[in-house]
């Protein structure tokens, strides 16, 4: 087969390629799969019963809020950055930065200014966000798998930081331990552990 009849048959078996959404409307889309994922979640573990409680607090609000926001940013950055050449690619890679270091700060203050830190075990909470975090790490890996993401180690990292926080998020709502000391143990230490591990090998999977 010479040349001219090659690109006659490669150009007559080529499909039409569909133009691909937004990173915002992306990212709104993985939201909103995300939290159908947690709400099936919240069917099977149930919603805290103090929550009508909880939500009255400032901490409760104030870390809902940052973790809601560390997902959103995290998901439009890492659909950004998966579209090459784009001028938000490196701005957009500092947009979970703040939420991040908000998340921290609260973890932290709310467990340094507690004096009466008792321990806990907590691996249903860790093994919740563990299950949670892959998931909704699944869906951004089926939607990005459509890009053409060239960084792979930031996108790995910032898939798994989206998909983390909105499992921390969700367990906000259903674990019904409060105490500082537990949230520090099993919700932000495993968040970050599976956020490390998770940046370093997931990122095999955006290879295309």
């Amino acid at each position: 087969m010479n040349s001219n009849d090659l690109i006659k048959k490669l150009t007559n078996d080529a499909q039409p390629i569909s133009k691909l959404s937004s990173p915002l409307v992306r990212c709104l889309k993985w939201l909103a799969l995300s939290l159908f994922v947690v709400s099936i979640s919240w069917s099977l573990t149930s919603i805290r019963k103090d929550l009508s409680h909880q939500m009255e607090g400032a901490r409760f609000f104030l870390e809902s809020s940052v973790l809601l926001l560390l997902a959103i940013s995290s998901a439009l950055s890492v659909f950004i950055i998966s579209i090459p050449r784009t001028d938000m690619s490196r701005i957009s890679r500092f947009f979970p930065i703040l939420p991040m270091s908000l998340w921290a700060l609260l973890v932290g203050g709310a467990l340094l200014t507690n004096s009466e830190n008792q321990w806990s075990a907590g691996m249903p909470c860790a093994t919740e966000i563990l299950i949670l975090s892959l998931s909704c790490f699944g869906l951004i890996v089926w939607m990005i798998r459509k890009a053409a993401p060239t960084n792979l180690l930031a996108t790995s990292c910032l898939a798994f930081m989206a998909s983390t926080a909105i499992a921390a998020f969700a367990l906000n709502f259903s674990c019904s331990n409060s105490e500082p000391l537990h949230s520090f143990a099993w919700h932000f230490t495993p968040a970050m552990l599976i956020i490390t591990a998770g940046s370093l090998l997931g990122r095999r999977l955006f290879k295309w």
